[in-house]
């Protein structure tokens, strides 16, 4: 058979799905009978037919309009003389009309000192398109910026890039502003314009425009009082020793004081220019540092509040002679509180008592007053205390502060985290000198009369069994008071 197009073009013949070796006279052999064909071009649709082939060495001449595959795509540029790639086969330069076969393609754009443009394009056979023309980015242009001190903050048009030194790529030919910003310095505003892509080639080097600037610090006072000899360190550094008057940076910075047998402290400052401040740094030693973590109050078990009672100087402690009511064994003698305790602020009532021992009474038997929820247990022994003091404990999960030796609780030395009876001194350093708050005779004050509502004293109310009482006083409780009734010694 003769088989030919129109136009006639460069095919693929298949017969019944098989690949017939090509002909460059169009001319082929095929078996008689009716075949299917179809035939392939790169640029039209494919086509599908049937042929009856008489066969007998009958020469049979078969022609078939080919229809076009592809559409007319006007393309141009700003800068023309560009080239055009269709799924990256090149088709020409900017301006033209090119056929682009149907369906999806990658249409791009390229010219040296431009950005690459891409564009994805779904293309209808037979069907003409014409873009828009197409501008050219230029290339962006290398720059570095560097600043004195590096570190700097680096903001253009508008939009923070990072921080010197910095390599960036910008457009050319246009006008950028640019901000570099540091704590400490006064901030830099410049504008700049860099040249296209190719003249930095070769103006530079390396390609790259190189943009140094150098900030103007900014500073301020602080003076630094507090603990004497003291080091000054900053960034590693010792900048000075207390008491000294620096000049710093005016920016937010962090200091750290050291001293030798102290815990070393540091401070975040920030020195304000034109403006003088002064900053106490008192450090602490060690056991002072612990003092000062431990919380000024905490609950027991039972809800009881617990105060904590600080160490101070050294006290006299007992009673001199002329001193009335005084006994034998109260002498005068220099005692020093030397480790922090806390005590509880009021007694233990009747109710926390009875949660340990349910039948104790308190002499309700002689006086029932004596036994209310509310008013301090009392008719109690140092043992029974002792046995309170180890029940308290382990509801709080503390080591017991006694232990039984020879039949009877002793303090466990060195003494535990339990709860304790206060020492002789313990007592006198809170109740006399107010825990360093100063020294007192009474609970009131200095001197006689009794402050009105200033205490539970045996008053006017219990001399129906008492034969020594307070005259002109008056408490209303003949016997013991709720706890925390009366106002704490001042």
């Amino acid at each position: 058979i003769f088989l030919r197009t129109n136009p006639q073009v460069e095919l693929v013949l298949k017969v019944d799905e098989v690949e017939i070796p090509n002909s460059e006279d169009g001319v082929y052999e095929i078996n008689a009978g009716q075949r299917s064909i179809e035939i392939l071009t790169n640029q039209y649709k494919p086509i599908k037919d049937q042929l009856v082939i008489h066969g007998m060495n009958e020469e049979q001449s078969f022609t078939f309009d080919l229809v076009p595959a592809w559409a007319e795509l006007k393309v141009g540029s700003i800068p023309d003389d560009t080239e055009i790639f269709v799924d990256k086969i090149l088709k020409g330069k900017t301006p033209a009309i090119i056929k682009i076969l149907q369906g999806s393609r990658m249409l791009q754009l390229k010219k040296n000192g431009y950005k690459l443009f891409d564009k994805k394009l779904d293309i209808v056979a037979g069907k003409n398109y014409s873009l828009d023309v197409i501008n050219l980015e230029r290339l962006d242009s290398k720059i570095r910026i560097n600043s004195v001190p590096k570190g700097a903050s680096v903001t253009i048009d508008s939009i923070y890039r990072g921080m010197t030194p910095i390599n960036l790529e910008l457009e050319p030919l246009v006008n950028h502003q640019i901000l570099l910003s540091k704590p400490g310095y006064n901030s830099l505003n410049k504008e700049f314009n860099l040249p296209i892509r190719e003249d930095m080639d070769e103006l530079y080097e390396d390609g790259r425009l190189q943009l140094d600037q150098a900030l103007q610090p900014i500073f301020g006072k602080i003076n630094f009082q507090g603990t004497v000899g003291a080091k000054i360190i900053s960034d590693g550094k010792e900048i000075g020793i207390i008491p000294s008057k620096l000049v710093l940076l005016s920016k937010e910075q962090k200091i750290l004081f050291e001293k030798e047998g102290y815990v070393s402290q540091e401070f975040t400052v920030n020195p304000t220019p034109r403006l003088e401040q002064s900053l106490a740094i008192n450090l602490m030693t060690p056991e002072e540092t612990v003092i000062a973590a431990m919380p000024r109050r905490v609950n027991t078990y039972q809800g009881s509040k617990m105060q904590l009672v600080l160490p101070g100087e050294t006290f006299l402690m007992g009673s001199p002679r002329g001193d009335q009511g005084r006994k034998t064994n109260e002498i005068e003698r220099l005692v020093q509180i030397t480790r922090p305790f806390y005590v509880g602020i009021t007694e233990v009532t009747n109710k926390q008592f009875r949660e340990f021992r349910p039948q104790h009474t308190s002499g309700a038997e002689v006086f029932r007053e004596l036994s209310n929820n509310l008013h301090p247990t009392v008719m109690v022994t140092w043992q029974d205390a002792a046995e309170y003091c180890n029940w308290l404990s382990k509801k709080d999960s503390l080591d017991p502060a006694y232990e039984i030796q020879k039949g009877k609780l002793e303090l466990i030395r060195p003494v535990t985290n339990g709860y304790r009876l206060l020492t002789e001194a313990e007592w006198e350093w809170i109740s006399r000198y107010n825990a360093g708050g100063g020294l007192q005779k009474y609970p009131w004050g200095q001197r006689m009369p009794v402050m009105e509502d200033s205490g539970n004293y045996a008053d006017e109310s219990a001399e129906v069994f008492m034969d020594n009482t307070l005259k002109n006083y008056w408490d209303g409780y003949p016997v013991t008071s709720p706890t925390g009734k009366f106002k704490a010694n001042p």
